[in-house]
């Protein structure tokens, strides 16, 4: 009995691609002025799914020159040699692409072996496999995992993981009443596809993420060295105008964006017009108005309640020195440590969740040092008190020296003014301190 032999799609694959490369080239060039609205739209919708189907054959390809060795063969990192072997018929393709490329086909290579600890690329690359994540979110993601992967707990790793991939990805469902570009109406009952974050919604995840999952003490480190690197520069425009370049940290942000948005919303004319400034025009109107209020109150006392951040952070998180994170309002990620610190401020109103989210405490201005007790302090302490200070004591913080989330009192036994640099420093080493009525000791 004979029996015929059917050849591997892979050995054919220069030969398709070039016929396919040819009839593209022909299409490229056709008349298509001939085409109607709806075959347009269908050529974009098959361009698209051509696109995701080359990058699938590029990555496994990438992934098999990377097991066999042949980029360090030619003595070329794996982005060179790709590059180098694409650009030998057509343009070069971005740098950006061919390491992003890379980056794939080392997680398809790690999944293919088995040396993926928690099965968390296992998940990426599936979906990239079945179409349901593009390889520009697939690779961010691995990228991703290869950052936090050495110094994040393996459980945490794989849940982070798993709630990432599901959300990145698309999936399918009941379309509902809906029409497509051509105003044509779908039914019901069928199935579309629904799409996964964008990239920039991707980035913003994982950039929280990337801050929770580390451990506390890293992201104290990481807000430490961002502290150092607070900069203002002032450029005098030739019209006469000044432009202002202000780069600060997620805890500055976060003060900066509440203050800001506090102050910043559309006013409507007394004849009910539409508020006539851009909103960049009222960002600038409300941070001018912050430092006016600031620099004219009498006394050094501003005139209105500082502005407010909400920070949302768990229990166990909040009373921990080794893991987890709060989140602002505006999407800051903080570590627990800087949250306790910020919690000192009457400013800040930290949300702290139990075990099963549930509100077990919203900080309050009754609870929180007082505009009178800040008088009292100020009398009292007339400086920071931390020793060779100088910092008077209209620009310090009303510190809590047994912090509130272990039970300290909000009252003038427990308060010490503190300026902004102490106040991170007493609370980075847990410093403790003596408070009678005429003075704070620091124990340092």
């Amino acid at each position: 009995m004979s029996t015929t032999s059917v050849a591997d799609p892979v050995t054919q694959a220069p030969a398709v691609l070039g016929q396919v490369t040819e009839k593209l080239s022909d299409l490229a060039q056709g008349e298509w002025w001939r085409a109607t609205e709806s075959d347009l739209v269908d050529v974009l919708g098959a361009v698209n799914r051509l696109r995701h189907e080359l990058a699938r054959v590029e990555v496994h390809a990438t992934a098999e020159t990377l097991k066999r060795g042949l980029p360090k063969d030619r003595c070329l990192s794996p982005a060179d040699y790709l590059s180098e072997a694409q650009a030998q018929r057509a343009p070069a393709p971005p740098v950006g692409h061919a390491v992003n490329t890379v980056r794939l086909a080392e997680a398809v290579q790690q999944v293919s072996e088995g040396v993926d600890r928690t099965d968390c690329l296992q998940e990426t690359v599936a979906a990239f496999d079945a179409g349901v994540l593009a390889a520009s979110r697939a690779g961010t993601i691995v990228r991703f995992h290869n950052e936090v992967a050495p110094h994040s707990p393996p459980q945490a790793l794989a849940t982070t993981m798993r709630t990432i991939n599901k959300g990145a990805k698309d999936s399918h469902g009941p379309r509902g009443m809906s029409r497509d570009p051509l105003g044509r109406d779908h039914d019901p009952n069928s199935i579309v596809r629904r799409r996964g974050w964008s990239e920039r919604e991707l980035r913003t995840i994982l950039s929280q993420a990337r801050r929770i999952i580390k451990p506390a003490t890293e992201s104290e480190r990481e807000e430490e060295r961002g502290r150092a690197f607070r900069t203002l520069h002032s450029i005098t425009r030739e019209n006469g105008m000044t432009e202002y370049a202000l780069v600060v940290e997620p805890e500055a942000a976060a003060t900066i964006d509440a203050a800001v948005s506090a102050l910043s919303a559309p006013v409507k004319g007394e004849d009910d017009t539409p508020d006539p400034r851009t909103p960049a025009q009222r960002r600038a109107d409300a941070l001018l108005t912050v430092i006016r209020r600031g620099v004219s109150a009498p006394d050094g006392v501003p005139k209105t309640t500082k502005a407010q951040v909400m920070v949302t952070i768990p229990l166990a998180d909040l009373l921990s020195t080794t893991q987890g994170a709060g989140i602002t309002a505006t999407g800051q990620v903080l570590s627990p440590g800087t949250v306790r610190r910020m919690a000192c401020d009457a400013g800040v109103i930290p949300a702290v969740l139990g075990s099963q989210g549930e509100i077990l405490d919203l900080g309050t201005k009754v609870r929180l040092f007082t505009e009178g007790q800040h008088r009292a302090l100020w009398h009292r302490d007339q400086r920071c008190t931390f020793p060779a200070c100088t910092i008077p004591a209209q620009w310090c913080d009303a510190h809590h020296v047994e912090h509130w989330a272990n039970g300290g009192p909000t009252n003038l036994d427990n308060g010490a003014l503190l300026c902004p640099r102490h106040h991170t420093y007493v609370h980075s080493l847990d410093l403790t301190a003596t408070v009678t009525t005429t003075e704070v000791t620091w124990h340092t």
